[in-house]
């Protein structure tokens, strides 16, 4: 069927008459009379009766006409959903990152974009796959492991500083000097099997890892660790205010402990809308001003 046709024919049926209906569309009546002529012999009926003195619909004509009438509602409609996903001011944006990263940074990392966007409204889950970027469940997500798709754009933050850590109670004045005396120690593990010391280049010293407690986040990891249950290793923005405060004590600092890269992943697509272009530029900038969390 041909829209223009039927909005002729809608503009006709609604003023009752052809030349109301042309000046309305700008167009000619003849014009008019083609495109109803047209529906009238592709639906095979008449849609119109038409004497010099008035116009009327025909019965198939009035039930065309309300189902013309429910498809213009469900386009404006359609128009003015699109119109609010894509402007910049309004709308929602749908972001994802691991628990513990999302819980402790994502807030102060969006605090400037939601003052500058006050209407558009935010949606975070806190969890690890990447196959929901992917088909769209996700507008953005961070990510420390990476999906090699050509669906994906992937945007690399940098890498996530990780720190050796013990409570005071449990170090009682002892001294590490070295990764392998690490094995003979009560270790604590968020899913890890070894841990990579670096010390220059070319000096490298991997340590293996039999935990006592091996635990699949590192929330909880945390709370063992200050506990006094023994040594972790644990993303640097997870435990900066303990550290600080000497409530956990950074072991072997001289070493660097394998880090994580993290990336900002979203889907590969021809038009950004400006608040979520905003959105990634607000994420990177805020890391690059956090050095301390990077290494």
């Amino acid at each position: 069927m041909n829209l223009t046709h039927l909005q002729s024919f809608m503009a006709v049926a609604k003023l009752g008459s052809f030349s109301a209906a042309a000046e309305q569309l700008d167009t000619s009546k003849g014009q008019l009379s083609r495109h109803v002529k047209s529906l009238e012999q592709m639906m095979g009926c008449l849609l119109m009766h038409r004497t010099t003195r008035r116009l009327s619909l025909t019965e198939a004509g009035q039930a065309l006409y309300e189902k013309a009438c429910e498809i213009d509602s469900l386009a404006y409609e359609a128009e003015r959903i699109i119109k609010d996903l894509t402007q910049d001011n309004c709308g929602t944006l749908k972001l994802t990152a691991p628990n513990e990263l999302g819980n402790k940074l994502l807030y102060p990392m969006l605090e400037k974009f939601l003052a500058a966007y006050p209407e558009v409204k935010l949606e975070l889950c806190f969890e690890r796959s990447l196959q929901d970027i992917e088909f769209g469940s996700f507008d953005l997500g961070l990510r420390t492991t990476l999906l090699h798709s050509e669906n994906l754009i992937a945007r690399f933050l940098g890498r996530i500083r990780y720190v050796l850590v013990a409570a005071p109670m449990y170090l009682q004045a002892q001294s590490i000097l070295h990764p392998n005396e690490l094995q003979s120690h009560q270790l604590l593990s968020s899913g890890e099997s070894e841990w990579l010391f670096t010390l220059q280049p070319d000096h490298l010293c991997k340590v293996a890892v039999n935990p006592i407690v091996k635990s699949s986040n590192y929330a909880t990891t945390r709370l063992l660790v200050l506990n006094g249950l023994g040594i972790a290793r644990l993303p640097f923005y997870l435990i900066e205010e303990e550290v600080r405060k000497r409530d956990l004590i950074a072991i072997l600092p001289q070493w660097q402990i394998s880090p994580y890269e993290l990336y900002m992943v979203y889907a590969k697509q021809r038009l950004y809308p400006k608040k979520l272009r905003d959105l990634q530029e607000a994420i990177f900038q805020w890391f690059q001003s956090h050095p301390n969390y990077l290494i």
